[in-house]
């Protein structure tokens, strides 16, 4: 503000940035350069088709009166920060089974995700953890608001933990959709992995995982076993004994 004005100094104590930006995929290399850029995993993306309509400019959309319609909204949204100054601070809880599934959540998606697609995909699947958590207490606190409960305690319903789940396994998607598309310093996506695993039967012999691999990718047999190896440490694959593997159920 110092460079604005007549050097007035503000400090802002706790700043939460928020963005919602919409465009197309290839507007996001304006803001985000590379797949590999600490900034995408800031991100919950949601991508989708729209259908090539044109949609009635008329002030009414369904029979619906727009300026009428956000002017509610706006009383409610007043209402709802009126709601949460009185209760004052508040202590969000998730119960413990919610803790294990968005644990159970993260694990599986880390192993995932690093293994077939990216290792830069960690931090994606990090954050969207805590967009988990977030998630939940948001929808906990307008349900909350709506039922006019008065307790400064927040517990998570199953209903809304699942529905939070739902979202946070859709943005997931989407993220990796995007990631798919944005430049890479070099080749992280590891899709022939992927197909590999999911040729390969129960259980093998080495000589026929380097078979498989070589009729049905042109694999040759050093990279066949630098990929068995990376699906036993990501345990996708365990080695019975020399030689010999199994999928993990």
């Amino acid at each position: 503000m110092s460079r604005k004005t007549e050097n007035e100094f503000s400090e802002i104590k706790a700043p939460r940035l928020s963005v919602a930006l919409a465009g197309t995929p290839g507007q996001v290399l304006n803001l985000i350069k590379s797949a590999e850029d600490g900034l995408f995993c800031r991100f919950l993306f949601y991508s989708f088709q729209s259908e090539v309509v044109w949609i009635d400019a008329n002030e009414k959309m369904n029979g619906v009166n727009l300026t009428e319609h956000f002017e509610y909204l706006s009383i409610r949204t007043l209402n709802l920060v009126d709601y949460l100054e009185q209760l004052g601070e508040l202590d969000f809880k998730l119960t413990e089974p919610q803790w294990a599934a968005l644990n159970t959540f993260g694990k599986k998606w880390l192993t995932n995700l690093s293994t077939f697609i990216s290792k830069d995909l960690a931090g994606t699947v990090k954050r969207l953890g805590l967009i988990l958590f977030r998630v939940s207490m948001l929808l906990t606190t307008l349900r909350n608001f709506d039922d006019g409960i008065n307790s400064n305690t927040f517990i998570c319903s199953k209903e809304d933990f699942k529905i939070a789940l739902a979202l946070v396994e859709t943005y997931l998607q989407h993220s990796v959709t995007m990631f798919i598309k944005l430049p890479k310093s070099g080749d992280v996506t590891d899709q022939v992995l992927k197909k590999y695993f999911y040729k390969l039967p129960l259980k093998f012999r080495r000589k026929d995982a380097v078979r498989i691999a070589d009729s049905n990718f042109q694999i040759k047999e050093r990279t066949a076993d630098t990929y068995l190896l990376k699906l036993v440490n990501a345990k996708y694959l365990e080695k019975i004994k020399s030689g010999f593997y199994q999928k993990i159920k």
